[in-house]
């Protein structure tokens, strides 16, 4: 998987103006803040030990995609969410240790399960605290019409997107009004 990594990686085309007819567009960083820190948190990562098998660079305002490994519990990276083009790639001698291994932060805002088996991974999925976990696709994934909101410290108390964004932002009152007088008898 790694060597497919770092052979597909170089695939992706920087740019700010997608073209239709290319698959995969990795665009700018948000500013100047997020593409420093993204910088750090994989320059860090390489300091304390891990591995860059590719990327790892900015590129302008672009950071180029980036396949880390040998990242272990104790490394920033490994508890920060990262919004970058960066993949960290751990590891795990059972489904069970990939759960917990998934499961062991404080962030839950989206997950990806890439396998062999689609069907065993929408199995796993709802074992896997993100808000979205999507299967064999990219966790940057998003349609109008489906909710999108995490878990943890990545949630808040609600979803965009859909009947949830609907929900969370309708305040319901009920205003009954009686026009004509109405008589009691008393």
């Amino acid at each position: 998987m790694i060597h497919s990594c770092r052979i597909s990686s170089p695939k992706f085309k920087i740019s700010n103006r997608p073209n239709p007819s290319q698959m995969c567009v990795i665009g700018p960083i948000i500013n100047d803040r997020q593409l420093d820190r993204i910088d750090r948190l994989v320059s860090q990562a390489a300091a304390q030990g891990a591995t860059i098998r590719t990327g790892g660079r900015k590129q302008g305002p672009f950071y180029q995609p980036t396949v880390v490994t040998g990242v272990t519990p104790d490394m920033t990276i490994y508890r920060e969410e990262i919004f970058g083009p960066v993949t960290l790639v751990i590891p795990a001698e059972s489904e069970e240790e990939a759960i917990r291994i998934a499961n062991d932060t404080q962030y839950g805002l989206s997950a990806a399960i890439v396998t062999g088996n689609p069907v065993r991974g929408q199995t796993i999925a709802p074992r896997i605290q993100a808000g979205m976990v999507h299967v064999n696709d990219s966790t940057v994934h998003d349609e109008p019409h489906c909710p999108f909101g995490g878990m943890k410290a990545s949630g808040w108390v609600g979803k965009w997107g859909g009947a949830g964004a609907i929900e969370v932002f309708t305040d319901q009152q009920w205003i009954p009004t009686q026009v004509a007088a109405r008589q009691y008898p008393f």
